[in-house]
């Protein structure tokens, strides 16, 4: 059933999605370069891929029985989309990466022994080969972690360089991400943002200026760059602060450049205010942010967009509800974006959630 939007008055615009069942479980969703489609790694013991047609779904294999087990009880990390013809993922302690044509494969162990793991990965230079991992290790009740920079050519890989990189503990691991090339890395000992190099030195870039010039003050959990705007968006959480969310820019003077836009008694959109969310995730237009209001139900979290434009205050447009899943307890914690058209898509396990963003009027 695919409904169309309607208003609700106080409440803001709302989405309804097309629902698809699925033909088996589907736990992990990630992007990939082709129009109007996502993948999982849970059917077949293949990469699949999921094509939207109208109100039907179409299944392909992009290749299969490359490795014994490609899902079950391991620690994903599905990459964002960084090449027109191949995707990658790290899986424990194991990296593939998978050309979409269906002739390729090429499978790395990048952590050796049994202790270790991959806690993230991100592509630097998909035209050098390079790829950025986050390698944790057991360090007490916590996990130090090291950060590599990783020279891939066919079947092989050289450690370009390395350095220490924290700890990660049961409630906290510290955010870094790749943007345009350069490593982005919070530092909750020193409340800063680090930027880095493919040779792990020590670089500028303009959101960890605007950062590190202070104004948000609680640990960080997640950020996100927009590609074309100046502008990040920030969510913290402290031992005794709620989670809040803040528009960090710098293009303006510096009594603009932290504006909250979600504080414990405060929103700066009228009806909305929730108290608990998290999962922002920006499309790849960079036309849409969508978050996951967990207030009341952390299982079953409302969906929540934001059209992004220039021209608003905030670069932030009033919410669009998205919705919930159906099934109850599905904790739908794995989604993915599709382009042409920009799409937002979550499983529930049984059934994809497929909303249609980018034919929305703005």
């Amino acid at each position: 059933m695919n409904e169309q939007s309607e208003m609700r008055p106080g409440n803001g615009n709302y989405l309804a999605p097309t629902v698809y069942a699925l033909k088996g479980w589907v736990y992990n969703l990630f992007p990939v370069p082709k129009k109007n489609a996502v993948a999982t790694n849970d059917l077949d013991n293949a990469i699949t891929l999921l094509r939207f047609n109208g109100d039907n779904l179409r299944y392909w294999h992009v290749n299969r029985n490359y490795t014994d087990e490609n899902s079950g009880d391991y620690s994903f990390f599905f990459m964002d989309v960084y090449s027109d013809e191949e995707i990658g993922y790290s899986q424990t302690r194991g990296f593939a990466r998978i050309w979409m044509d269906g002739l390729r494969v090429e499978e790395y162990t990048i952590v050796k022994g049994l202790d270790g793991l991959i806690g993230r990965v991100e592509c630097l230079d998909h035209s050098k080969g390079l790829f950025a991992f986050s390698v944790l290790m057991p360090n007490g009740d916590n996990e130090s972690r090291t950060l590599k920079v990783l020279k891939f050519k066919g079947n092989d890989f050289a450690v370009m360089r390395s350095m220490p990189a924290g700890f990660v503990s049961v409630g906290y691991n510290p955010p870094w991400r790749v943007y345009d090339g350069k490593i982005l890395i919070y530092d909750i000992e020193k409340r800063r943002v680090t930027a880095l190099d493919a040779e792990l030195n020590a670089t500028d870039h303009p959101f960890a200026s605007a950062f590190n010039k202070g104004g948000i003050n609680d640990d960080v959990e997640e950020f996100v760059i927009h590609r074309t705007c100046p502008f990040a968006l920030v969510y913290t959480e402290g031992i005794h602060t709620p989670p809040e969310l803040y528009l960090l820019r710098w293009d303006s003077e510096e009594e603009q450049r932290v504006q909250p836009l979600l504080l414990e008694n405060a929103s700066a959109f009228a009806d909305f205010h929730p108290k608990y969310f998290d999962g922002l995730q920006l499309s790849p237009d960079g036309k849409w942010l969508v978050m996951r209001d967990k207030t009341g139900d952390s299982r079953n979290p409302t969906f929540v967009a934001f059209p992004i434009d220039s021209r608003y205050p905030f670069f932030l447009g009033e919410p669009l509800i998205l919705g919930k899943v159906l099934r109850e307890d599905a904790w739908p914690e794995s989604s993915a974006w599709t382009t042409d058209p920009v799409s937002f898509v979550v499983t529930d396990g049984l059934a994809l959630y497929r909303w249609e963003l980018g034919s929305m009027g703005r």
